[in-house]
């Protein structure tokens, strides 16, 4: 993002403008992305749903297998817990850290600023 912003700047972008441009580009370049993977992709590894339900291998969604017993079957599953909780204690646990670290720096340790930006730097 940097990068671009200094790309605008050189193109003569003034910078109220230029970081607004910046912002746009990686929203422009996933949804140019997420159309090729739409067209290009299939929704499963045996075919698309269409052609599945067409020849027959897929069944319709109904009340014995919608969306609702999908959904409980996984919220049962013991795997899907253990996912949950390793995912809760490892990117949970880096978020809290990175959130917390510099109000802990500034109020406990009354570290100067370049002190504390480093201790930031050091935690990440």
């Amino acid at each position: 993002m940097p990068l671009i912003f200094s790309g605008m700047l050189m193109l003569g972008v003034n910078e109220a403008f230029g970081w607004r441009l910046a912002m746009m580009v990686p929203g422009v370049v996933m949804f140019f992305t997420g159309i090729g993977y739409w067209l290009f992709t299939q929704d499963a590894p045996n075919g698309n749903f269409s052609e599945l339900r067409a020849r027959g291998e897929l069944p319709e969604a109904n009340g014995e297998n919608g969306a609702k017993q999908s959904f409980l079957a996984a919220a049962k599953d013991i795997r899907v817990w253990a996912l949950f909780v390793v995912y809760g204690l490892c990117f949970g646990v880096e978020l809290t850290i990175n959130n917390i670290a510099a109000i802990y720096f500034l109020i406990s340790l009354i570290l100067p600023w370049p002190r504390q930006a480093s201790s930031r730097a050091y935690l990440a």
